[in-house]
């Protein structure tokens, strides 16, 4: 976009996470302005619509995020700037970027096509019977299905998108002997662990210690996964959003409450432990 965009674009990003460090050079010599995701970020939206006050152009990712290989549900912040300055939109659909980055990263060229598409106006994607609840999600969905159009069906639904695993989790004592654990919401904090962009956010770019709940099939010392569960609780007690923006409230509470079941569940066998296995499920058991 920077590229063949006869415009200077000023960005929005993330604001309550740290970029990560593999990119952050990027934005650190081009900047954006931060937006707070997963709450109501008055700041970062107005000193969006302050860039179009002064006939600049945004460049806005209307999904909000990367943590998903298939097109998403937009979130309503890009409708909202439309409908607040009434400025036009123009959509823009990537092809080939899944893997894109890593490829130039190992210094291999990937091969991105950009398609651009025909100019949104206030009018085109805005109703004026409606709420504004229902014309913030009726103008999402517009200009989500504007850049839908310009992509193939397989950048839409992506084969390789992320499932998630059964997973067993099994408790060692010093002795060797096994005891398998259950709890409630284990499938939902499952879904936290397995899926590697969450748990990529969480190592690179917020630095918690969570290498040891990345690990699968191999006995890990107990301590380093406590460690890990409690970085990633106190973090989301300081952004209760992170999850929610992502998966939906509803979803969230489950998976947060997995968490918090599961460290109950090692605070209860405190001392009967020393290592965790986290394993891929065995059918036979």
């Amino acid at each position: 976009m920077v590229i063949y965009t006869p415009h200077q674009l000023e960005y929005l990003g993330t604001g309550e996470i740290p970029i990560d460090p593999r990119m952050s050079f990027i934005s650190s010599l081009y900047r954006f302005i931060p937006v707070m995701r997963g709450q109501i970020d008055q700041k970062g939206l107005y000193n969006a619509l302050a860039v179009l006050e002064q006939n600049g152009v945004l460049g806005i990712f209307p999904e909000g995020g990367i943590w998903e290989k298939n097109l998403k549900k937009p979130k309503i912040g890009t409708s909202w700037i439309a409908y607040k300055s009434k400025a036009p939109i123009v959509p823009i659909g990537f092809i080939g970027m899944n893997g894109a980055m890593q490829k130039a990263l190992s210094f291999k060229r990937p091969k991105v096509s950009v398609k651009i598409g025909k100019l949104l106006t206030y009018d085109e994607i805005f109703s004026t019977d409606k709420s504004i609840k229902q014309l913030m999600h009726q103008g999402a969905m517009k200009i989500m299905e504007a850049i839908s159009a310009l992509l193939p069906q397989e950048e839409i639904i992506n084969p390789d998108q992320y499932i998630s695993n059964d997973l067993d989790i099994i408790l060692i004592d010093e002795n060797g002997k096994e005891t398998k654990i259950n709890f409630a919401n284990m499938e939902d904090f499952s879904l936290v662990i397995e899926h590697p962009v969450i748990m990529d956010v969480f190592k690179r770019n917020l630095k918690l210690p969570v290498s040891s709940l990345i690990l699968r099939n191999h006995p890990t010392i107990g301590h380093d996964i406590e460690a890990g569960l409690l970085a990633i609780q106190n973090y989301i007690q300081t952004n209760p959003g992170f999850l929610s923006y992502r998966f939906g409230i509803d979803r969230s509470l489950q998976m947060i409450a997995g968490l918090e079941n599961f460290i109950n569940i090692l605070n209860e066998h405190k001392n009967n432990y020393s290592k965790i296995v986290i394993r891929f499920k065995i059918e036979d058991d």
